[in-house]
């Protein structure tokens, strides 16, 4: 069969819409922060691009995304 970019086993998966039917059932936003790589969605966060001039509250987005981003990732080499 061999192997599949992370993007393409997002979209087959159907978490995108899994993610945004909860959202909507609980009527709240919520998402998952991402790598670059990944398209932005409604549930699907990326850092800000990094340039001369992001505001204190980007910066800190990305900063505390990026930290859990790591986390999570630990866990997939688990499964």
């Amino acid at each position: 069969m061999g192997s599949a970019s992370d993007s393409t086993m997002m979209y087959d998966s159907g978490i995108l819409q899994d993610l945004q039917d909860v959202a909507d059932f609980y009527g709240y936003q919520f998402g998952l922060y991402g790598d670059p790589a990944y398209p932005a969605s409604a549930v699907i966060y990326k850092p800000r691009i990094s340039v001369a001039y992001i505001i204190v509250t980007q910066r800190l987005f990305n900063h505390r995304g990026a930290r859990m981003r790591v986390i999570v990732e630990w866990k997939f080499g688990d499964l």
